[in-house]
């Protein structure tokens, strides 16, 4: 048996990282962001999460 960090070493020199790109939104379906994105509004504008959701299809998702 190895140790963890012998596992993520062996692991690690199997990945690379990936450069970022900037790409049109109409044209990113599938892709990943590089970073967090923040709104500078509140959308919608009021504390309404009882009424009004956001829903995503589960093969949309990751895991």
């Amino acid at each position: 048996m190895i140790s963890v960090e012998q596992a993520l070493d062996k692991i690690l020199n199997y990945v690379h990282v990936l450069e970022d790109e900037e790409c049109p939104i109409l044209e990113c379906l599938g892709q990943v962001l590089a970073e967090d994105v923040y709104s500078g509004l509140n959308v919608p504008p009021l504390d309404n999460s009882a009424m009004d959701g956001y829903a995503v299809q589960s093969r949309d998702t990751r895991g």
